[in-house]
């Protein structure tokens, strides 16, 4: 079974744990694990076990190393670091405000990775996904049904397998209203492979699988408390789906969601006989790993199994290979390079905490030399420097742990206004706060302290007592500002620059919003419309293609005369998707235009509409003249354009009459050429700047959009109309779907993408600034204490204020520029490769140099208190203090 020990603690207890012996404890412990793993303790006091002895372990290690010999801390040094906040709270403010940011952003990648690390089922770990990857087309294999018969009689690596397909269902309460629930088709063995008993009722069994048997179904427990108010008699009742009653056989345990996040399940009913080989349902593999076999072991005899398919079905299987991978990382699309490359965002984020952890460690060590005569003066008096050491460590632990505190509470406060998306995530993913978060930031706490407090603290208490006096007494601390201090404050203000501009660029679309487009968003409502191919009440019968359109044509023409009909709705605009939701993209050639072979390609975003389309969204055709029936000909080659393309296809000129032709993937003409007819405005393809993007709009007929997205409008209150698009839905077919239905101006998600990357970049823009600004200010403030005699020794002699500042802040300066420069030149490195091209043509130049400008001015703000400080300084108080 693969190792389960906690990955933080396995990470850093290497680091942590001091001495010659630490080699051998760690594998003791390791060991010890392992060894209550195979007594049968669980899984979760086995980790907590082990965590107890590896920090016991840690804290025994560094109390006996001789560079810490009598190391102790108590509730006074607490104390005294609780009253340091209060005595300096510019400095705790900025440090706090700094780690409660590079905290929560340390932590966030690898709880993300680990949220969803094991299904939450018995042995979950065990439980894997088996594929066949193409690789030639680098995708999975989507109808795998003939390879799942052939892989569960032959190979000996697993208990058994198990098939699933999901799909959403209409479920028909007493009062007559649909609502869609998400559920899968399955084999009776994935019940029997989880582990999972019913709460009440039975699971499948093979005899539910048969063709023509009873129409059964299980149900999930939120279903049954929501949909059927939780009656304790509800099995062997039946429920409507569609139009078809299904006995219930089951109710599963809350929390129970599988293969996705699913409330209703069927029985796989599919002969694989009526399919070719490659062919037959889409649907994923699922397994649980023998006993004693491990996931390698496994991957082995599928390597066997490829190579033995491919040779025996050399058209459909040549370039395939057989996979076997972890549910919860197969099951959502990744691989073992996505899971490295989750591993080097996780990197990245521990060294930005680092670098935030350095520049408080900054403000420490500016603290810490106001404070060399104390220790100067304590360690005369006997405290050894691990004493001394060790209270810098505490103060520095206080300000770590209420940052981490509060940036716990910040997290767990955008989980929570983020709950919207809990449809998308798999069941056994939980982004809520667990102890084990908890217990990760604390480390993350105490690991900040080390670099922030114990570092400076060293640094300081570096010389011997003798020397620290005779530094004090002249007004020295000794302390020295190295170039690790002047790097980190480059860096910062580096990225300020960077930050603020690449904000900035993205700001204008985000204020213009929706409103830019010239539709009224709080006026429509989205949703759209799906009818089951296949179904799942009818034993599995697929409608036929010509069958299938016309369904399809009938609800596309039945749904816009009944909301036209409404005395509440108007027009319905039907397209593959509505503006903001996202188009695909394609490209294409101008006619007239030279271009070479495989090069010269315009890409452009691509939208399929009905004929009223814009007239449902009274959107106006600015030059040309819209779509009429007469376009849903034989031929289908009239186009309208978006002002975007206009813009930034055709540099502003008429675009009527000129024709494109669409290219394939490898730049090469398929297709005839299309006209352009008419212009609208920008209706927001698919852009964080959906203003300009260069889109063109193709007509369909009715039944050849499936599923289709439409806008109805229906007043100032769009969600409200919700209930009676379900019923008009269901009028027109019982297995039709109305899927996520919304106020139009809440799904563009372009706009709703642009807030959240702006409100980031600012986030990160205000730590970079708030920290080069406060390391200048803490920079400044440690050169005049450290100057303080020859300031007025050189007031004294009647030197100019105007030399002094020079020669005190010249460093500073250096500082500065040097950073700013360094900020334009990664604008100038990484914006022009942007692929967004609102970005990358912007007037990203001016904007940088802008804000160049003004993060000088708030460097050089930053270094006027203490400076000003500095020119107060009298003679006669500066030949005393020495």
């Amino acid at each position: 079974m693969p190792s389960s020990r906690p990955r933080l603690f396995h990470w850093l207890a290497p680091f942590l744990m001091r001495g010659v012996d630490a080699t051998f404890i760690l594998a003791d412990l390791e060991e010890a694990f392992e060894r209550d793993i195979e007594r049968g303790v669980p899984l979760w006091s086995a980790r907590r076990r082990h965590v107890i002895n590896v920090v016991g372990s840690i804290l025994n290690t560094w109390r006996s190393n001789p560079w810490f010999p009598g190391w102790s801390a108590s509730w006074i040094d607490v104390k005294l670091g609780v009253r340091m906040l209060g005595k300096q709270p510019a400095l705790t403010l900025v440090a706090v405000f700094a780690l409660s940011i590079g905290i929560p952003v340390g932590l966030l990648p690898l709880h993300v990775i680990s949220a969803g690390q094991a299904l939450p089922v018995p042995d979950g770990d065990e439980i894997v996904v088996i594929r066949n990857w193409d690789l030639t087309a680098s995708r999975r294999v989507r109808r795998p049904i003939h390879d799942f018969v052939q892989w569960r009689q032959d190979l000996t690596s697993f208990e058994d397998l198990g098939f699933d397909r999901e799909a959403t269902y209409n479920v028909i309460s007493d009062h007559g209203r649909a609502a869609p629930v998400r559920g899968a088709e399955v084999t009776a063995s994935v019940f029997s492979l989880l582990r999972v008993p019913p709460l009440l009722g039975r699971s499948f069994n093979e005899a539910d699988e048969t063709i023509g048997a009873p129409d059964v179904v299980v149900i999930g427990y939120d279903l049954w408390q929501s949909r059927l108010a939780g009656d304790p008699d509800i099995v062997g009742k039946t429920i409507r789906i569609g139009s078809v009653p299904h006995a219930v056989v089951g109710v599963m345990p809350e929390g129970f969601l599988f293969p996705y996040r699913d409330h209703l399940w069927f029985p796989l009913r599919v002969n694989p006989l009526d399919y070719e080989r490659g062919g037959g349902p889409e649907g994923w593999i699922m397994a649980r790993l023998a006993e004693g076999v491990s996931i390698e072991e496994a991957r082995t005899e599928l390597d066997v199994m490829s190579e033995r398919m491919a040779s025996e079905y050399p058209d459909t299987h040549g370039n395939l290979q057989a996979q076997v991978l972890p549910y919860t990382t197969g099951r959502v699309g990744f691989d073992a390079s996505e899971m490295r490359g989750a591993w080097l965002v996780e990197f990245l984020a521990l060294l930005l905490l680092i670098l935030v952890c350095g520049n408080v460690g900054i403000l420490v060590l500016a603290r810490v030399a106001t404070r060399s005569v104390e220790i100067a003066v304590r360690t005369a008096l006997g405290a050894s420097r691990a004493r001394v050491v060790g209270q810098l460590f505490v103060e520095s632990l206080v300000i770590a742990i209420l940052a981490a505190g509060v940036g716990l509470a910040i997290g767990q406060s955008v989980v929570t206004r983020m709950s919207y998306v809990s449809d998308f995530v798999p069941f056994w993913v939980d982004f809520n706060l667990t102890p084990r978060t908890v217990l990760a930031a604390l480390s993350l706490a105490v690991l900040s302290a080390v670099v922030a407090g114990v570092v400076p603290a060293l640094k300081a208490t570096r010389r011997n007592v003798q020397v620290s006096l005779q530094r004090a007494s002249g007004g020295r601390s000794g302390i020295r500002f190295g170039t690790a201090s002047s790097v980190l404050i480059v860096a910062e203000v580096a990225l300020s620059v960077w930050f603020l501009t690449l904000g900035s660029i993205m700001i204008p679309a985000a204020i213009r919003g929706p409103s830019g487009l010239g539709i009224e968003t709080d006026q429509y409502l989205h949703a759209s419309l799906r009818i089951p191919r296949i179904d799942p009440t009818a034993s599995g019968v697929q409608a036929d293609g010509d069958e299938f359109r016309a369904q399809v044509k009938y609800a596309h023409d039945e749904l816009k005369r009944r909301l036209a009909a409404e005395p509440a709705s108007g027009p319905v605009a039907i397209a593959n998707a509505l503006p903001g939701t996202g188009y695909p993209d394609s490209y294409i050639e101008l006619e007239g235009e030279a271009r070479s072979p495989g090069t010269g390609a315009i890409e452009v975003y691509v939208a399929e509409v009905d004929v009223d389309y814009f007239d449902a969204l009274a959107q106006p055709i600015l030059n040309g003249r819209g779509f009429s029936a007469a376009d849903l000909g034989n031929d289908r080659t009239s186009l309208i354009v978006n002002s975007g393309f206009v813009e930034r296809v055709l540099n502003g000129r008429n675009p009527i009459g000129r024709r494109i032709r669409y290219l394939d993937n490898g730049g090469n003409p398929e297709g005839p050429w299309y006209e352009i007819v008419g212009v609208v405005g920008p209706l927001g393809m698919n852009s964080l700047d959906p203003t300009m993007d260069a889109g063109v709009y193709q007509v369909v007929a009715p039944g050849e959009l499936h599923p289709m997205s439409f806008a109805v409008r229906v007043g100032d209150d769009p969600g409200a109309f919700t209930p009676r698009l379900r019923a008009i839905a269901m009028e027109i077919d019982p297995n039709a779907m109305i899927q996520d239905p919304t106020p139009l101006d809440e799904v563009y998600s372009g706009y709703q993408t642009q807030a959240w990357v702006t409100f980031f970049l600012g986030l990160l823009a205000s730590t970079a600034v708030t920290l080069s600004a406060s390391g200048l200010y803490a920079l400044m403030s440690f050169t005049i204490a450290e100057r303080t005699r020859e300031i007025g020794i050189r007031t004294a002699l009647g030197a100019r204020p105007a030399k002094i500042v020079a020669e005190i802040g010249r460093r500073a300066c250096v500082q500065l520029l040097i950073g700013v420069v360094s900020g334009v030149g990664l604008c100038a490195l990484t914006i022009p490769n942007v692929e967004q091209d609102s970005i990358r043509d912007s007037n990203w130049p001016i904007v940088a140099l802008v804000i160049a400008l003004a993060v000088v001015a708030i460097g050089m703000l930053a270094c006027v208190p203490p400076t000003r400080r500095g020119l107060r300084i009298r003679p006669i108080e500066a030949l005393k203090a020495s």
